[in-house]
């Protein structure tokens, strides 16, 4: 018997390399959320005339009137100064941002630790990757926001970006690995 056609090593080895990145995944959105996510720079362009004592009453008037949020910014602060001007909004980026993404390390973790014989671990991870596919929108509306450079405002990209991005990518690999080669499940993680 040749070890490398072997379904049963070859199986343990994608749920162990499933579980391996689903942990991965876990620790990254840990980071994501205690990390700096962006850096916005508000730069108003003050007329010379005015005096300069009234530049610093004239950018803060501009950041409270504008609703601007400048400097360090991580994701659960964005989350929750969303959630004080639209209650919506704020609990729907909430649960594509975070509940859904750690649900989906949790339930790649378990498929992989605990393999049934109706697959309901890669069934359920598949299906959770269909609405997982809302943190890629979050990553993407970022980089649009970065990309759009309107007037003076700015933004960078910080390190808790990256590792949400690292996340995704993470959790999208390790329920790959636990969908591919189900005979009982015909769809894959998008």
């Amino acid at each position: 018997m040749n070890w490398f056609t072997d379904e049963s090593i070859i199986a343990n080895a994608k749920r162990t390399a499933a579980a391996a990145l689903a942990v991965l995944s876990g620790l990254f959105l840990m980071n994501a959320l205690t990390s700096t996510f962006i850096t916005a720079v508000l730069d108003l362009q003050i007329p010379e005339w005015i005096p300069d004592v009234l530049h610093e009453r004239i950018y803060n008037w501009v950041l409270e009137h504008a609703g601007f949020a400048v400097g360090p910014q991580r994701l659960l602060g964005v989350i929750a100064n969303l959630y004080k001007t639209d209650t919506f909004l704020g609990v729907v980026v909430f649960v594509f941002s975070i509940v859904i993404p750690f649900g989906k390390v949790v339930v790649c973790l378990l498929g992989a630790i605990y393999p049934t014989k109706k697959n309901l671990g890669p069934r359920l991870a598949a299906y959770i990757s269909k609405y997982a596919m809302a943190d890629v929108f979050i990553v993407s509306l970022v980089v649009v926001l970065i990309k759009a450079d309107q007037l003076v405002y700015r933004f960078r990209i910080e390190e808790g970006f990256w590792f949400f991005f690292a996340a995704v990518i993470a959790s999208w690999v390790s329920a790959l690995l636990l969908t591919i080669g189900n005979s009982n499940e015909g769809t894959h993680p998008r």
